[in-house]
């Protein structure tokens, strides 16, 4: 999980992988990065919408 998203990403999406790798490997479970942009954003990501990390 140490390089995951490192080369496949830029910008700000490389920022929030990051971040995702940083908090999976503190021991959060899963993490969901959704469109804060649009209606009920966490509403939607609790119902499978967005991108769902997990470590595997």
């Amino acid at each position: 999980m140490q390089n995951a998203g490192a080369g496949a990403s830029s910008g700000g999406m490389k920022k929030k992988l990051m971040g995702c790798i940083e908090a999976i490997n503190g021991g959060v479970r899963e993490v969901i990065i959704c469109n804060g942009g649009k209606p009920a954003p966490i509403t939607a990501a609790l119902q499978g919408n967005g991108t769902h990390i997990t470590k595997g």
